[in-house]
């Protein structure tokens, strides 16, 4: 994986991290960021620049993060909420 595709990764994770807690994406940046060890996602970005590159742990971490966030237990059990939420979801995109 190159360097710039790892960066990539990690605003995708960040994306799909805010998306389902429902934060703007800049919050979602910077907590990614946190979790790698940098103040904020500015802080991530300018030491990626300084040759900073995230180790394949730090990526599994981050992922791992995000894929708890996700309520696909609730979803697939057919939680009320999990399912209002998807029906809403379905609305807007239509």
């Amino acid at each position: 994986m190159t360097e710039a595709t790892k960066l990539n990764r990690l605003k995708h994770f960040a994306k799909r991290y805010a998306r389902a807690k429902r934060i703007t994406q800049n919050q979602a940046l910077n907590l990614v960021a946190e979790k790698l060890g940098f103040a904020d996602w500015t802080k991530l970005v300018s030491s990626n620049k300084k040759d900073w590159r995230p180790s394949s742990e730090q990526m599994a971490g981050v992922e791992a993060f995000v894929a708890n966030a996700f309520p696909a237990a609730d979803f697939q059990a057919g939680h009320p909420d999990a399912m209002a939420r998807r029906s809403a979801y379905l609305e807007r995109v239509r």
